[in-house]
């Protein structure tokens, strides 16, 4: 027998009491894991590797999202269709969810807006949003049970006294790019036409945005190369190192601490010699060495970089149409 729902507060609630009389048989239990990267290439071989990475940034691969991507339209076009118009699919798509699952909606979109301007610690959204520190923490653990949010752990390294606690982020993807982008300016949108909005609130930010789950891209890379034995170690453990004056986008560790490393960039058009120095600066301040280091970019590597990745075996480059 197969139970199905869609329906959080039940599977993680009703269901558990249902089941009491029969906690002597032996009972599975899964979630519908969103389409990887890779899955979504498959769907779209006529799209660029750039659209689809974007159009993973907005949906995060939900299954119930993809059919709305028409694969004739631009992805800004679909986006302006079913995001933004008041008849489309994912128009208040977000809001809808916490309306179905939690109450004092109001109070919630106030934290998620203020986590999505980049305020991540707990510290921040009291100071922007008024609310006591007991309050926050009671509604970023409800926030935490529907997969909302979650609390960051930095990669555990010997510079634990430089890294960044305390932090969160908002892990449902849809909910991150529409409060982001549109619930901050939902009266703008009520002003102006789908198109002009996207053009002044979307447009001149969504590559920076768009960092975050190039990451997840790169991992997703990482993790393939893992599998077909092309990676110089085996992954025990993996994470993000994130301190307090730099960052370590990918840390993959094996059984012995000998690590790989992983730096992403998609808003910047050229990677240079800086971006490696930013990484090798992160890496001193985590007091972590690596066997090997990739940079991935979403533009293109300068003739600096790529010089010194021909005379150190240790630096992979990776361009965006490799992944």
């Amino acid at each position: 027998m197969i139970f199905a729902t869609d329906d959080l507060v039940w599977a993680k609630g009703d269901y558990s009491e249902l089941m009491r009389p029969y906690k002597n048989i032996d009972l599975g239990k899964c979630e519908l894991e969103e389409l990887s990267f890779l899955e979504l290439v498959r769907i779209f071989p006529n799209r660029s590797i750039r659209e689809i990475i974007t159009m993973y940034g907005v949906t995060g691969g939900v299954q119930d999202y993809i059919p709305c991507w028409n694969p004739k339209l631009s992805l800004k076009d679909c986006i302006i269709r079913h995001v933004l118009s008041p008849r489309g699919y994912l128009y208040n798509e977000a809001e809808n969810f916490l309306r179905t699952q939690l109450r004092e909606t109001s109070v919630y979109e106030t934290i998620l807006a203020v986590l999505a301007k980049g305020k991540n610690k707990l510290n921040d959204i009291y100071q922007e949003t008024g609310y006591s520190r007991a309050k926050i923490s009671v509604y970023m653990k409800n926030l935490a049970g529907f997969g909302v949010v979650k609390k960051l752990d930095s990669f555990e390294t010997g510079g634990w006294e430089n890294a960044k606690k305390g932090v969160y982020t908002i892990t449902d993807t849809f909910i991150h790019f529409w409060f982001t982008f549109v619930y901050p300016h939902l009266t703008a949108l009520d002003l102006m036409s789908p198109q002009t909005f996207y053009e002044r609130f979307i447009e001149p930010e969504i590559d920076y945005y768009m960092d975050e789950y190039f990451v997840k891209v790169c991992r997703e890379y990482l993790a393939l190369l893992e599998q077909t034995g092309s990676l110089p170690i085996v992954t025990g453990k993996e994470g993000t190192w994130i301190g307090k004056k730099g960052r370590i986008d990918i840390i993959l560790q094996n059984d012995v601490r000998e690590n790989v490393v992983g730096y992403c960039s998609w808003s910047d058009k050229h990677m240079s010699l800086s971006h490696l120095k930013h990484l090798e600066v992160s890496m001193e301040q985590a007091k972590v060495k690596a066997v090997k280091k990739y940079l991935f970019s979403a533009g293109k590597f300068d003739d600096d970089l790529k010089d010194a990745a021909a005379q150190d075996e240790t630096i992979e480059l990776v361009d965006m149409n490799e992944l």
